[in-house]
């Protein structure tokens, strides 16, 4: 099953002309919900094809794979197998951005708000392992 959203940015300039990052709307309007679809991925996972019920075909190329097992820290933004001080010095580092402007990256905006914030950087600081 998947749900799709359209999520859309619009940045406004400040009164200099340029984008701050302060001045943003951000819309989410779900597009589909609970669809039925398939994730293909061929030509020796280097093409994918996603199509789900109710939208166009996505389709484009692989630029990264993996395959195996691995198990997953929340948190482990350097993905060395552990949470520690180095992952919340990722995320700090990254703090107050947000989509296209800073160091803002998904993999460190863990409640999924479009902006690194204090909720992020809660997170990793409670997975840190002693």
């Amino acid at each position: 099953m998947w749900d799709a959203i359209n999520v859309t940015f619009v940045y406004y300039p400040n009164g200099e002309g340029e984008f701050d990052g302060e001045n943003y709307n951000c819309t989410m309007e779900p597009v589909v919900s609970n669809a039925t679809g398939e994730l293909r991925v061929f030509e020796g996972w280097t093409k994918f094809a996603l199509s789900i019920t109710g939208l166009d075909l996505v389709s484009g190329s692989v630029h990264h794979r993996f395959v195996g097992t691995m198990d997953v820290e929340i948190g482990d933004v350097d993905e060395d197998g552990a949470v520690n001080i180095e992952d919340l010095v990722h995320v700090a580092h990254a703090y107050g951005g947000k989509p296209g402007i800073g160091n803002y990256g998904f993999e460190m905006d863990f409640n999924f708000d479009f902006q690194i914030d204090v909720g992020d950087l809660a997170t990793v600081a409670a997975e840190i392992e002693a």
